[in-house]
């Protein structure tokens, strides 16, 4: 994906810059007979050709200015319907796009000039206000052809967030980089990542940069990836001011940890009142993991206003929502944002006697904690460390649904710094065990003679997953959740699949489990033919069954979490139905990491399944994909197993005992 100046990416936006736009370049005989990628053969298309300039010496009086220009041949037919629509995107009030210009080479060297219509479009689930994207689509885009663009992105007055993004989906054969800083004070300084051996930002006599790439692999998006932007080869520039460079990235955080602590330090600098929420909650017979736990309860029923959709400054007036300047202003109102919940609960833990201290971290699913870097904003989250004589616990009492002693998943395994008194501590969270996410599955069906089935299902969500539910449909009404676990269940069951969730319990008590009833129906379930009957060994596909299709592998394996499903399934057979054989299904197994096993029986006029399956370990290398796929081609197979059923003229059905449900 093309982004630029770290904005909202849209599928191929890019980054830019400087002066005027280069003029279109010429184009060699080799490149038009270019038929494939000969560093990866097999793309689809590659980037040719890419020039980046970024000019933000005019930030202070007219807007900074971002140049692209951007050239790809096409080789396959997928490459031509692919890369012939674009979208660029911008942030409406922020940044305009202008001066597009757009062309398709065709393979002899006719050139077809861009003059359709330009499109504006609101950018979905961005998670920006105002994200939006221009798109165009190139004409006479065929397997040979080469289309280039060029374009400038024009911000508002003031300084924006500048980064190049300098890896692709496609394979870059040559690109160019440049950034012409300020006339100011302040000093232009880079951070980098991924970039290929010997690139690296070079100062030039004017003091602007310029980089120069050549042959970058492209980003693939393929499942169970880590976050798209932890694989891209990234430069970001910041400014500071001239000798306020520190000295190493120690000095750094140590600078940062102190400003952050003394913030944390002003606002819970209450003792008083914190001693008295204290007293109210414990007991002095408590046992110290008592009382933890009663004064997380505590910290967890003041109101969490990141919880709620974000409000206007005429909304919080209507509400009477005042700012905390201290967690006396919390204690009295009720309400916080999660910061401020988690330095609540470091007072009331201080305040009854513990060691207790405010950490942050990167949160796993969205980025990773390098010190080195000194960038602040890889600490996105703050949790709470607490000590006493015996046990030491990572906490997050503003994680609304999350019990005592259960971390949100992507909370777990994660890196940050504690603010100690001293320097801050580099620390690593507590690790998630399968056990921490158990989904328990129930389903009843009565398979009828012309293969449909229709029954009752049970659900049961334990610990994170229980959590993950009730957090991610907080603001949905009954309507909307009910909704939201029907798609759940249809995800994993045959297409077609009817499902209507008829009860859904204890939504909001983190202590207890999360279940959910109802019916379901599956058309075509069984396949007849006479007076013979194949079912399926599977009512739910098993857990990322389908995250393995691909045969390779480029980036590492990272599951989200470790979890354990139960399924237990029972199918009665039609009146004088019986099952021919039993199938035996071997488990899949890899030590205490990845456990898959199943058992089929069969009870008077029924069929039971039991499956178990419990992943133990979430992050693999690339070169393990193979064991990995093999494993889960197993489970796949396994799932597709039929069992067998006959039918017998004037046979009348057994009574049928129930199966057992242990």
């Amino acid at each position: 994906m093309l982004c630029g100046i770290a904005l909202v990416a849209a599928r191929r936006t890019g980054v830019a810059a400087a002066a005027s736009i280069e003029d279109w370049l010429p184009i060699s005989p080799a490149d038009l007979a270019l038929a494939d990628n000969p560093a990866e053969p097999g793309d689809d298309a590659m980037i040719l050709y890419r020039s980046v300039r970024v000019d933000v010496s005019k930030a202070t009086y007219g807007g900074e200015i971002v140049d692209e220009y951007v050239r790809i041949k096409i080789f396959t037919a997928t490459g031509a319907q692919t890369e012939s629509s674009r979208a660029i995107a911008f942030v409406k009030g922020d940044s305009k796009i202008k001066n597009l210009q757009a062309r398709t080479i065709k393979p002899d060297g006719t050139v077809v000039n861009f003059d359709g219509q330009i499109f504006e479009r609101p950018v979905a689930k961005s998670g920006r206000f105002g994200a939006m994207e221009q798109t165009f689509s190139l004409q006479q885009v065929d397997p040979g052809s080469i289309i280039e663009f060029k374009y400038t992105r024009a911000y508002g007055f003031g300084f924006h967030e500048l980064a190049w993004t300098v890896s692709d989906e496609l394979y870059t054969r040559e690109a160019h980089f440049s950034i012409r800083p300020g006339s100011g004070t302040l000093s232009l300084n880079f951070r980098s990542t991924n970039l290929p051996k010997d690139a690296l930002p070079q100062k030039q006599p004017d003091h602007s940069y310029a980089m120069q790439v050549h042959d970058v692999r492209g980003v693939r998006e393929e499942p169970l990836s880590p976050p798209g932007h932890l694989l891209e080869s990234r430069v970001e520039f910041f400014y500071s001011f001239p000798g306020s460079t520190v000295s190493s990235s120690d000095e750094f955080w140590k600078l940062v940890g102190e400003y952050w602590r003394g913030g944390g330090e002003y606002f819970i600098d209450k003792k008083h009142s914190l001693e008295k929420v204290v007293n109210e909650t414990v007991s002095p017979a408590d046992t110290p993991d008592q009382k933890l736990r009663k004064l997380y309860d505590r910290a967890q029923s003041v109101h969490n206003l990141d919880f709620e959709n974000e409000k206007s400054e005429a909304e919080r007036k209507v509400e009477k929502i005042k700012s905390n300047d201290n967690v006396e202003d919390l204690i009295k109102h009720n309400y916080g944002g999660s910061e401020q919940i988690n330095l609540f609960f470091v007072g009331l833990a201080r305040a009854a006697g513990f060691k207790a201290e405010l950490a942050f971290i990167a949160m796993r699913d969205r980025n990773t904690f390098v010190s080195t870097s000194e960038d602040t904003s890889q600490l996105d989250t703050s949790l709470v460390w607490v000590q006493t004589d015996k046990t030491e616990y990572w906490l997050d009492p503003a994680a609304k649904f999350y019990p005592f002693g259960l971390l949100p998943w992507n909370e777990t395994e994660c890196k940050g710094l504690r603010l100690t008194a001293k320097v801050p501590e580099p620390i690593v969270t507590q690790q998630q065990s399968s056990g921490d996410s158990v989904t328990i599955r129930r389903v009843e069906l009565e398979i009828a003679e012309d293969g449909s089935s229709s029954g009752t299902f049970e659900a049961t969500f334990n610990g994170s997953t229980a959590a993950q539910r009730r957090t991610s449909l907080f603001n949905e009404d009954d309507l909307g959740r009910k909704k939201a676990l029907e798609d759940d269940f249809k995800a994993r069951l045959p297409a077609g699949a009817e499902v209507s969730v008829t009860e859904a319990s204890d939504w909001n008590d983190n202590k207890k489990a999360l279940v959910a009833k109802g019916t379901l129906k599956l058309s075509g379930f069984a396949t007849t033919a006479g007076s013979h009957m194949l079912v399926p060994a599977s009512v739910f596909a098993s857990a990322y069954a389908d995250s393995f299709n691909s045969t390779t592998r480029v980036n590492p394996i990272r599951f989200p979490q470790r979890f354990e499903e139960i399924d237990d399934f029972v199918m009665r057979t039609p009146a004088g139905y019986s099952v021919e054989a039993v199938p035996t299904l071997k488990p899949v197994k890899s030590g205490d990491l990845f456990n898959w096993s199943v058992d089929v029986s069969q009870h008077d006029g029924a069929i039971e399944i039991r499956r178990s399956f419990s992943l133990n370990a979430i992050n693999f290398p690339s070169d393990q994909y193979a064991t990995l796929r093999g494993m889960f081609m197993n489970i796949k197979a396994n799932d597709a197993s039929q069992i067998p059923l006959t039918s017998k003229p004037n046979a009348k059905p057994a009574a049928a005992s129930a199966p057992s449900k242990n």
